[in-house]
């Protein structure tokens, strides 16, 4: 009995032990098959991450275009000249930016037009490209017709670089052309005299005292300028009608009143011709010196905006005159001498050379000095119109332009042109009459259409 139990303990013995053993071997396969999973969710961690970053966007988005601008960037009234910019939302495939080049009719995905697309300009060359390829810019061959609206369509065959097409065609709100510049044509004997000149060309000499004026209106934001449309000599010594005094003498009467038909009508005639051919809003006559003529420097405002009166005539000395050049001119936009403006009392003036004077001082029309005058002094003009919204600030960095008349021994005055300083602020004008700037700037809404 004793030894059948001793064999039983045994057996149990052994089955414990093999069953311990049993369940080792499964944790083992277990906790195997454990690091197996996690490893193969690191290992899919993994590869998700790598098929997210090798994926792309395709780009489906249509194009958009935001703004339609001139070079003047105003979006209401362009210049004559000015050029059509278009810009998109997004970088453009530029070969579907097209319009015409050979013709006026409507054709490529920038067009534009003044009569509702029945036409359209023709452009000069293919649209020029810059920011990107977002922005796209329209030449026209010629200049744009005077006030008048244009529009411009985008089709929907432009292009984005992803290949996306507008959505819808664009069609732009009006534009109207508005010209800012007075073109003059300048005529004078074939004998004019070359003393005053400085050694250059008649072309250069006449564009210097053009360009004089343009900064005194830029000076002042009147707004447009003064271009050249050419230059040429004059020869009517074959009018038939000239007084004992000559043709060159009879030419300043006819401009002086070319409206009164019965003053050498055949000479005025002529003036309208050159301007018509040279399609030129204004004429300068340059008179040569000993002319015979008794008139000195002159113009007259335009009465009825009349395009046939915008005549200046200059002696020869005064074509290289800023003031005079200015001031004549300034006849032709509507200024007289009395809508000038002189300071009541002199003030303080510091000149580049350092030299201070106490002087009046009037704007480019005044002429009545009487004041300086009748004191025997000298007086300094400024290089700007008259008006009362502005002044002269007494800022030590700030100088303007001066000319500084100086009573001469044989009456009269002479004059040197400076840099200045005021040592106060200056008034350019105290009341509605002096304000020859309001009319200047007048000008503009006009003389830029007579032809």
């Amino acid at each position: 009995m004793k030894i059948f139990l001793s064999w039983f303990v045994l057996v149990v013995s052994i089955a414990v032990i093999v069953s311990s053993c049993a369940e080792s071997e499964e944790d083992k396969e277990t906790t195997a098959s454990t690091d197996n999973t996690t490893s193969s969710s690191d290992d899919s961690s993994d590869n998700s991450t790598s098929t997210s970053d090798n994926s792309s966007t395709t780009d489906t988005t249509a194009p958009t275009v935001s703004s339609i601008s001139s070079t003047t960037d105003n979006q209401s009234k362009i210049s004559v000249t000015d050029n059509i910019s278009v810009t998109f939302s997004e970088a453009m495939d530029a070969t579907s930016v097209t319009t015409n080049t050979s013709d006026t009719t409507c054709s490529g995905s920038l067009q534009f037009s003044s009569d509702n697309f029945s036409t359209c300009v023709k452009m000069s060359s293919l649209p020029t490209i810059s920011n990107t390829n977002k922005t796209f810019t329209l030449s026209p061959s010629d200049n744009l017709s005077n006030y008048t609206s244009y529009k411009t369509i985008v089709t929907t065959a432009v292009k984005d670089s992803s290949g996306n097409t507008l959505s819808s065609q664009f069609e732009s709100s009006s534009i109207t052309t508005v010209n800012t510049e007075i073109s003059v044509v300048v005529i004078y004997p074939e004998n004019i005299q070359s003393w005053d000149l400085g050694g250059v060309d008649n072309e250069t000499f006449i564009e210097a005292a053009i360009a004089r004026t343009n900064a005194i209106w830029n000076s002042q934001d009147v707004g447009g300028k003064i271009t050249l449309a050419g230059h040429t000599t004059i020869d009517f010594s074959s009018y038939s009608s000239a007084s004992s005094a000559g043709w060159k003498a009879d030419l300043v009467s006819a401009l002086m009143n070319h409206t009164d038909t019965s003053i050498h009508q055949e000479l005025q005639d002529n003036l309208t011709s050159i301007m018509d051919a040279y399609s030129a809003d204004c004429l300068i006559y340059w008179r040569p010196y000993g002319d015979n003529s008794s008139a000195v420097n002159g113009a007259s405002d335009i009465e009825n905006t009349d395009k046939y009166r915008c005549l200046m005539q200059l002696e020869y000395w005064s074509m290289g005159d800023t003031t005079i050049f200015t001031h004549e001119f300034g006849h032709l936009q509507g200024c007289f001498h009395e809508n000038g403006y002189e300071s009541p009392s002199p003030v303080t003036f510091t000149y580049v050379d350092n030299q201070t004077y106490n002087d009046y001082y009037r704007t480019i029309m005044k002429t009545s000095n009487t004041k300086s005058v009748a004191d025997n002094t000298s007086l300094s003009e400024v290089w700007k119109f008259s008006t009362p919204n502005q002044t002269i600030s007494s800022s030590e960095n700030l100088t303007v332009n001066c000319s500084r008349h100086v009573p001469s021994s044989g009456g009269g005055t002479s004059h040197n042109d400076y840099q200045c300083r005021f040592a106060s602020e200056a008034s350019l004008g105290d009341n509605s009459s002096t304000d020859c700037l309001s009319k200047v700037k007048a000008s503009i809404n006009t003389f830029p259409y007579f032809r």
